[in-house]
């Protein structure tokens, strides 16, 4: 089940420069507003740089005439800040990170005039942890009202959460960065543009963590577990693929054929996968909603992204109409290329929303919505095979790979061999986690490595995969799965140095838990071994432990959840114990893993509400 993460698409190589040489800085700041309004972010970082020469007080340049007036202080902040954010543009986040710190207050962070800038750059960067860090100390307030000014740290440290796998605690600040100043009636003052991007970030927050069943109970108050679902962009959009009914009682999209045309389609694409994932909790006419928000938010992005290409290359024929024929038909090719591209880059865009829709005719059920899946997902990994990539893929497109790959196998499960079935489950190890890598692992059965994933694509294929080895009479491979997904359900991250911490236990109550002190929380750092397993042995009677080093990141965003995982787990290994008991004298052993886990989840709710 793909989440889509939003992409800062390249921008085109810059053309070239040509800046005026001016006598002042008056002359040069000039040309400034047409840059920014032409978008180069090449241009506007050199009219910067040089701008920045001409500084006043301290700054010194051998460009600067003595006589000439140089640039003021007040104006310098400015234009450090336009040089700053056209450089992360450009993708320089380390030249962004040493000029900050440089430039730094000193001893107070709250002095700092480039923070916002500084914690981005740490953020693409990937050092998650250490954007936490400085925006805590910052002066991010994670329980008072938000600050106008801090609303872009603010954003930048949600996302750091969750990257981090501290969703719970993300999903409360993508919460107040919604209510400006903490309050219903601060809403109005954020931008819409802004305010769905925020809940469409917060919707993947939701999903990249979800675990079935954690809607059907609150266990504190309803506000901090339900105002994602009652914002008013999120009801408007619902209610704009509301269901009907017709007069012969079946169910009819109100006014199908008029849609008008999904601008934010990431928006509909995140919240109708959210829709799916927790379809378990939602009336079964919630599935067909989410199917229709698929499908407009594929033509959406489909046709945005062909009219743009469209329009930018009609503008340039109108521009080059009087050349001459050799230079015309390299501007065909060169026309042509970027015809290509942009088809590539909306195929890209319509993969995730096409797994989706797949996912959503497996939920729907019936053998003509199964086969449409299954062809959707064969055409996937049919193509990921032709292209020669195979597993090689990164990123996103690598993770679609994987999501298709578990969900064939789900659709052929039972239709043709279990070690068939195994194959197609995508492989864990600690780097399935990590952005743009590959790994192997879990046994070398299948070949799909499961890359840049989610905590909740974790846990699901750990189980399958343990699931089929179960089936396959597999006990000590089963066991060994199962130790490593135990021991998963405990590490939200492995930080900036690869090295494993925990999270301080989560309250259900909606409350969020500080995860500062990874030296608190119950999994160990270091590289040693972590004793997994309910039970605490394997069948065998023998205690089952895993290294550190081949355990994914997949902590749940809640206690009640973790306790879930693991009856689940119980369950299994009960099933393999009672198997192996067959034919021999009858064991109690594994009535005592279910007996267990049933008490642990009637008694979880009482002490973990509130």
């Amino acid at each position: 089940r793909s989440i889509k993460i939003l992409v800062i698409r390249e921008s085109k190589p810059p053309e070239k420069m040509t800046l005026p040489s001016s006598s002042s800085w008056k002359d040069t700041v000039n040309t400034l507003p047409d840059l920014l309004n032409e978008g180069n972010a090449k241009k506007i970082s050199q009219c910067c740089a040089q701008l920045l020469s001409k500084k006043n007080g301290n700054g010194s340049s051998t460009d600067v005439d003595e006589n000439e007036e140089r640039l003021p202080s007040n104006l310098e902040l400015v234009i450090t800040k336009i040089h700053l954010r056209s450089l992360l543009q450009l993708g320089e986040y380390s030249t962004v990170l040493d000029h900050c710190r440089k430039n730094s207050s000193g001893s107070d962070p709250t002095l700092n005039q480039f923070a916002e800038e500084e914690a981005y750059a740490l953020y693409r960067l990937k050092r998650y942890n250490a954007c936490r860090e400085f925006c805590e100390n910052y002066g991010i307030d994670r329980k008072g009202g938000v600050n106008v000014s801090q609303r872009g740290l603010l954003h930048v440290y949600a996302q750091s959460l969750y990257r981090l796998g501290e969703t719970r605690l993300a999903d409360e600040m993508y919460r107040r960065l919604l209510l400006v100043g903490g309050s219903d009636e601060d809403e109005v003052h954020v931008d819409v543009d802004e305010r769905e991007d925020s809940l469409s970030n917060a919707l993947a927050n939701r999903t990249a963590n979800y675990t079935s069943g954690s809607l059907l109970v609150y266990g504190g108050e309803r506000d901090s577990e339900c105002w994602l679902e009652e914002d008013s962009i999120i009801l408007d959009l619902l209610r704009e693929y509301s269901i009907g009914v017709t007069n012969d009682g079946e169910e009819k999209m109100d006014d199908e054929d008029e849609k008008v045309m999904l601008q934010n389609y990431d928006l509909a694409y995140n919240l109708a996968t959210f829709l799916l994932v927790s379809s378990e909790a939602r009336p079964p006419s919630v599935v067909k909603q989410a199917k229709e928000l698929l499908i407009h938010a594929e033509k959406s992005a489909l046709t945005i992204l062909d009219s743009d290409s469209n329009e930018n290359e009609e503008s340039k024929d109108d521009e080059n109409g009087g050349v001459d024929a050799e230079t015309r038909k390299k501007l065909q090719q060169k026309k042509e290329k970027q015809l290509k591209q942009q088809k590539e880059l909306a195929e890209q865009e319509a993969g995730p929303i096409r797994a989706n829709l797949a996912f959503s005719n497996i939920l729907l059920g019936g053998e003509e919505n199964e086969t449409e899946a299954l062809k959707t997902y064969l055409t996937m990994v049919t193509k990921a095979a032709k292209s020669g990539k195979g597993t090689s893929g990164i990123g996103t497109q690598a993770n679609l790979l994987a999501t298709a790959s578990n969900n064939l196998a789900v659709l052929r499960d039972g239709k043709e061999s279990v070690f068939d079935v195994l194959k197609r489950i995508p492989v864990t190890s600690s780097l399935s986690v990590s952005e743009d890598q590959n790994s192997g692992g879990g046994g070398g059965a299948a070949a799909v490595p499961l890359v840049a994933a989610t905590p909740q694509q974790v846990r699901t294929a750990l189980f399958n995969r343990a699931l089929q080895l179960a089936k396959m009479g597999n006990s000590n491979g089963c066991l060994e799965t199962l130790g490593v997904l135990r021991a998963s359900l405990l590490i939200s991250s492995r930080g900036d140095g690869n090295c494993i911490s925990g999270a301080a236990s989560v309250s259900i109550g909606g409350g969020t838990a500080s995860k500062k002190n990874s030296a608190k929380s119950k999994k160990k750092k270091g590289s040693g071994s972590t004793t997994a397993g309910g039970a605490g042995e394997d069948a065998s009677g023998k205690g089952s432990s895993v290294e550190n080093d081949d355990v994914p990141t997949a902590k749940p965003s809640s206690e009640m959840e973790v306790i879930a995982w693991n009856a689940r787990a119980d369950w299994l290994e009960s099933e393999l114990l009672r198997l192996s008991s067959q034919g021999s004298k009858p064991e109690k052993k594994h009535m005592d893993l279910v007996n267990r886990a049933i008490k642990t989840l009637d008694e979880a709710p009482k002490s973990h509400a509130g």
